[in-house]
């Protein structure tokens, strides 16, 4: 959580299903939550609370500086008396609502401070000023403050009222007759009880308001979690499917994506002996072995810095060079391409299977882009994408061929042999070259 007297914020994000099997009993079903309910009430009520400690210190100080000119010398000397009594406390509680560990406090001051004053109301005003109507109408102030300005809960509005109410009550008790009337008695201790009872309701409903706004919150905290959640596996997902900087231009204006590349090198790569293989499998077995080949080369693209494009059944097609451009696309095809024939010689040994895979490698400009309106797929157009493909279908098993122009880019950092000419379909006689391995 957010400590601080100034946030809003909460441990939990889970939404509240509501205040338990009854309204009345307010609190929340779970101990977490009802914990976050009573620190959000604190934050929730310092502004007001705030307002209501100024204003009683500035009325008491009011009510000390009038005093005098109106000549009312029982309410001056109760401001005097009361003044430095509560005050100080109305003080400490102000400065605790700032602190960033005591503003949890605050409440529990105020409700401390109410009490007080309503007992310093009823001891200096009526008991030793003798002053009867001026004490009662003092406690019926301070009662309403309890369940109102103060933003004291339900129980700790009881807990601060009650004491003084009740020693009002007894006062008015034991002041009849020789110094209440029975009438004007009768009359107070109607206006105690109504006062102490509408503080408290008022108490209750406030703090029956708030639980909901809490309940609400947290509500709309957890919608807009699931929808960030939500937002963010898409984003995973299209990420997973598309380049980064293709994804974010398709989510802001989704339509035909084309670009042109002057030259990039493209792969393609199939495994040999896969089909016999994969008729002795059952199709949980071949999946399997498949997910684990196509897993790893996904993981050697991404430490190269080359974007996979697609895989059709046991082939696999990928581009260096776009959808960002760099100078080194031919020399990252081509690790590529090396760590993914030892990947496979290797795994090839260790579960005693008769493997091979033959890639090819072809250098050239392209268009690459995304088209249509569902199941978006990057896809790279051009003759280099033919003559890569044809680079691998005319490879040889545990061989990566590569054309001339692939070739004069990789010579000053790679070992390559000549194959010589050979026939490609569709382009006739046609030089080549296999990588060996890098210098």
């Amino acid at each position: 959580m957010t400590d601080g007297p100034n946030s809003l914020t909460s441990e939990t994000t889970t939404p509240i299903a509501g205040l338990g099997r009854s309204e009345w009993s307010l609190r929340f079903p779970d101990a977490g939550h009802e914990r976050d309910f009573r620190l959000w009430h604190v934050r929730a009520s310092l502004p007001i609370v705030r307002v209501a400690m100024t204003g009683t210190m500035l009325s008491w100080a009011g009510a000390c500086a009038a005093a005098p000119w109106i000549k009312a010398g029982t309410l001056f000397a109760s401001a005097m008396i009361i003044f430095p009594v509560v005050v100080p406390l109305v003080i400490a509680a102000l400065l605790a609502s700032y602190h960033n560990t005591w503003w949890k406090y605050t409440l529990a001051l105020c409700a401390f401070t109410n009490t007080a004053t309503g007992f310093v109301a009823i001891v200096f005003t009526i008991g030793l000023l003798e002053h009867p109507a001026l004490g009662i109408g003092a406690v019926l102030i301070v009662t309403y403050y309890g369940g109102t300005v103060f933003q004291l809960r339900t129980w700790p509005a009881v807990a601060a009222i009650s004491p003084y109410a009740l020693a009002t009550l007894a006062y008015i008790w034991t002041a009849v007759p020789d110094t209440l009337p029975v009438t004007e008695a009768a009359g107070d201790v109607v206006l105690v009880l109504i006062a102490g009872t509408t503080s408290i309701a008022a108490a209750y409903a406030s703090e029956l308001a708030s639980r909901r706004a809490f309940a609400q919150e947290h509500l709309v905290e957890a919608q807009r979690v699931s929808i960030r959640t939500e937002k963010e596996r898409a984003d995973r997902l299209l990420l997973n499917i598309l380049p980064p900087a293709i994804a974010e231009r398709l989510k802001a204006a989704p339509e035909a994506i084309a670009e042109s590349h002057e030259e990039v090198t493209i792969l393609f790569s199939d495994i040999v002996g896969f089909t016999p293989m994969a008729a002795d499998l059952s199709p949980d077995e071949l999946v399997a072995l498949l997910n684990e080949l196509v897993a790893e080369f996904d993981a050697l693209a991404n430490k190269h810095g080359i974007e996979k494009i697609k895989t059709i059944g046991d082939a696999y097609m990928a581009v260096a060079g776009a959808p960002t451009a760099r100078d080194d696309h031919a020399q990252a095809a081509a690790r590529f391409a090396i760590d993914m024939r030892d990947f496979v010689s290797r795994w090839s040994k260790e579960h005693g299977k008769s493997l091979q895979i033959r890639i090819g490698l072809a250098t050239g400009p392209i268009v690459a882009g995304v088209i249509g309106t569902n199941k978006f797929a990057y896809d790279l157009w051009g003759d280099v994408v033919n003559i890569a493909a044809r680079m691998e279908s005319h490879s040889e098993p545990g061989q990566i061929q590569v054309t001339d122009t692939t070739r004069d880019l990789l010579a000053e950092q790679f070992e390559l042999t000549a194959r010589g000419e050979i026939e490609v379909k569709g382009k006739g006689k046609m030089t080549t070259w296999f990588l060996v391995a890098e210098n």
